[in-house]
Formats: C-alpha cells, structure tokens, sequence
C-alpha cells in the first residue's frame, strides 16, 4: 500500500511510501524531539526517518493512544515487568518509523484507550510529565520554575498547580 508520510532525510519532505498500517492516524503532537532533529542536535537512529511519537490513533472505531518503546521481551529488565527499561528498546519516531503518516502498526500492549483524538495525542507528553512529578515528589511548600510555553511546560505547570493543590487539601 503506498501512502503519504512526512519523512526526514537530511531535510523534511511529504513522500509517497510503501509502509503498511493497521491504524489510521488520527492527530500527531509535534515534540521537541522532532524539531531537535530537524536542526540536527538530536541525531536520528534511523534515516530515512517518518517522525511522530505523540499520536492517536482509531483502533475498530475506538480512539487509542500508543506508548512509543517497542522492547523485545528478553532482557532483565522486560523479565522483571520493567518493560519502559527495556536495554534493546526502540522508540516510534525516533529509532523506527513514526506517526507522520495516513497509517500505522504499533504492537497491540502500546496501546491505550483514549478520549478524544486530540487529546489522546497528547498522552505521552502527560505521561512524560507526571512520571517526573511522581519521582520529584514536591510538597506543597516546594517553588517551582517551568520554562518554556510549549506543551510540555504547560502540562509540567497544571501538573505541579495540581499537585500543590491536592496535597494542601490533604
């Protein structure tokens, strides 16, 4: 099946590729990875490369999300149920073909139920964010300084706005 895609290759450009997907694509976050890598200070693992990390997707009619480490089952960490570890992961976007495309194949335990289309692109930032939350662990007293106004800032700031919040009312 030959599909459009947005694929970088020393430079962005709109192509028709043959990659097979069992997903239609519905909305893709554009993430700081992505625009590290058009500058080229962030070196893709894989040229040519279809960006796109923070997507969703429409599975049977449904709206998904996808988590974007593919691991391969086998080591240590995997063995322990520690699977975002993985030592042999490979990210979507990053070190395989990504979501900047009409369609897309993920593995079946990446995927996520989601809300809406829109939303649901934004699950892994969110994810991203909270992860960071929960390990820093900040008290109400705790000051903090979010910068940048993307949407990785804007979550980081309503998560910690959320947090003091919710730990102030006991």
């Amino acid at each position: 099946m030959i599909a459009k895609a947005l694929v970088f290759h020393n430079e962005l450009s709109m192509k028709d590729v043959k990659l097979e997907g069992d997903y239609r694509v519905l909305y893709v976050g554009i993430c700081g990875t992505d625009i590290a890598i058009l500058k080229g200070s962030y070196k893709p693992r894989k040229l040519p490369l279809v960006l796109g990390h923070e997507f969703s997707l429409e599975v049977d009619g449904k709206v998904y999300t996808s988590e974007i480490n593919v691991v391969d089952w086998t080591c240590d960490y995997c063995r322990r149920g520690e699977y975002t570890h993985c030592e042999n992961r490979k990210a979507i976007g990053i070190d395989l073909d990504g979501a900047m495309r009409e369609n897309i194949s993920v593995p079946r335990y990446l995927l996520h139920r989601g809300n809406t289309p829109l939303a649901s692109s934004l699950a892994e930032p969110t994810a991203a964010v909270l992860r960071m939350v929960e390990l820093l662990r900040p008290s109400p007293e705790d000051r903090a300084l979010v910068i940048g106004d993307g949407p990785v800032g804007i979550i980081s700031a309503r998560a910690l706005e959320g947090r003091a919040r919710r730990d102030a009312q006991g």
